[in-house]
């Protein structure tokens, strides 16, 4: 019985985890959407958000990361906004492999 209002686009089951994955090429209001989702369910090991991030400011992405969600960015974007890589959990795109997904389940 899941409720299909939740904002997952994507679930992948890794190594017996459950994975939820929000993808879009803009934020807008959508992750405010996403973290209502993380607050009505335990169903999850890890959360992540995948975005073009055009905007992605300082305080979203803080507010999300606030709520234990991962953020994958277009490279361009993680390279051009400096004070993403300041934010811990934010990480570019080319990053995004299983080892880390596999340890950020660790975490």
């Amino acid at each position: 019985s899941e409720d299909k209002s939740f904002e997952i686009d994507h679930k992948i089951n890794l190594n017996g985890n459950k994975v939820a994955i929000s993808a879009k090429r803009t934020l807008m209001e959508r992750y405010k959407q996403f973290i209502k989702t993380i607050q009505s369910t335990d169903n999850y090991d890890l959360f992540f958000t995948i975005t073009l991030g055009t905007d992605l400011t300082k305080e979203k992405a803080l507010s999300i990361r606030a709520h234990g969600v991962y953020i994958f960015i277009a490279d361009e974007i993680y390279v051009q906004k400096k004070y993403l890589s300041q934010i811990d959990g934010v990480y570019p795109i080319s990053s995004l492999k299983i080892s880390l997904i596999t340890s950020l389940l660790k975490e």
